[in-house]
């Protein structure tokens, strides 16, 4: 909406509503519900990728680019995973998947193949499932495929294992399309108030028939209703190409503009389930004994869960005559607390330490320590 200078605003009949001259065009109603925080969904435009921009060779399921979106596939298939420029009008990004492997054959009783997005369970408590007010959402986003098609989406509820889906159908080979699902709320269903999945969405790619042969459009107990409809196997050619962006999921049961964040408020809620720290990050720590050292690493934001830790290149004590390079792989876990940005880790291959003094480390060989709570 255009600025408008106060003086040119007059009130309305009673009804409540402002309303501007003739000539704006525009009118202003004080009773219209915010339009801000709709979005449940992180990085539906897909600009946050703290893991890289691209994943080759890519066999198995795992987050491997953009945050939050995860590859899930029970098939003999390979792909390039990319975070990619080639995007719809009012996006910059997209998760493009890029088939290099085929696997034609989905007739294996586990088989499929898709991209999924798990939603943390304390942020959907506003739903209300397993009550007969239980509230509808609509999920909207934009879709280009090489497949002409009809395609499925599905969602689970793993505290109560329910399962539902809908279709949509891409009629344009490569050309962008948006889509709108509305899925129904649960009164049956069950999402606990934790920090656990309270809901996972499957975008599928391909499903054999375990899961493509129910209904659809109900919440169900039956894993057949998980890909309902979906007849197309992404997966299938070496020449396919498979591109999604704009995945906004709100409460309701109308589809609004996709909700456009800043890209330092996308990353910090992206990084309460994964956080990266740098080469030549520096840690304070603590000897314990001659060969345990104690960090502490400080996070953006509060992670979700106790993380896994990983990365690459060295962890080496700064300023000490001890065995300094460890590998990251000797980092673990020694406390979490919940609720708050802080990790204490554990590095107990050292050798050399005076028990109790401080000795700082850091990160070096080009090296990144990764702090993985995802869902």
């Amino acid at each position: 909406m255009s600025q408008l200078n106060v003086d040119t605003i007059k009130k309305a009949d009673g009804t409540g509503n402002l309303s501007v001259p003739a000539e704006t065009g525009t009118v202003v109603t004080t009773a219209s519900p915010s339009l801000g925080r709709r979005r449940i969904t992180i990085n539906g435009d897909m600009r946050i990728a703290q893991r890289g921009t691209s994943a080759t060779g890519v066999t198995s399921s795992g987050y491997t680019t953009v945050d939050r979106f995860n590859w899930l596939s029970a098939l003999d298939d390979e792909v390039t995973l990319n975070q990619s420029s080639e995007s719809p009008d009012g996006f910059s990004n997209s998760f493009h998947v890029d088939v290099t492997t085929a696997d034609a054959d989905v007739s294996g009783v586990s088989d499929r193949a898709g991209i999924t997005y798990a939603v943390e369970a304390q942020d959907l408590q506003h739903l209300g499932y397993g009550t007969a007010s239980a509230q509808a959402m609509t999920l909207s986003f934009w879709i280009r495929s090489s497949v002409t098609g009809t395609y499925s989406v599905g969602f689970y509820q793993p505290d109560s294992a329910r399962f539902y889906s809908s279709t949509y159908v891409v009629n344009s080979a490569d050309t962008w399309e948006q889509k709108t699902i509305t899925i129904s709320g649960d009164a049956s269903g069950q999402i606990d108030n934790n920090n656990g999945s309270g809901l996972t969405m499957y975008f599928w790619l391909a499903a054999s028939s375990t899961y493509t042969s129910g209904s659809g459009d109900t919440w169900s107990a039956s894993g057949s209703e998980w890909a309902a409809g979906h007849n197309v196997n992404v997966l299938g050619d070496a020449a396919n190409n498979f591109y999604i962006t704009g995945v906004q999921l709100e409460v309701g049961s109308v589809a609004t503009p996709f909700e456009h964040r800043s890209y330092g408020e996308e990353l910090a809620l992206c990084q309460r389930y994964y956080t990266e720290f740098g080469n030549h990050t520096v840690f304070a720590g603590r000897a314990y004994g001659s060969a345990d050292l104690l960090i502490s690493a400080v996070c953006p934001v509060p992670l979700r869960a106790s993380p896994t830790v990983g990365g690459n290149g060295d962890m080496s004590v700064y300023g000490a005559s001890v065995n300094d390079a460890v590998a990251m792989s000797a980092v673990g876990v020694f406390q979490f607390t919940a609720n708050t940005n802080k990790v204490a880790l554990d590095i107990n291959t050292y050798s050399g330490l005076t028990d109790n003094r401080v000795a700082n480390t850091g990160i070096t060989n080009s090296g990144t320590l990764t702090l993985d709570a995802e869902l």
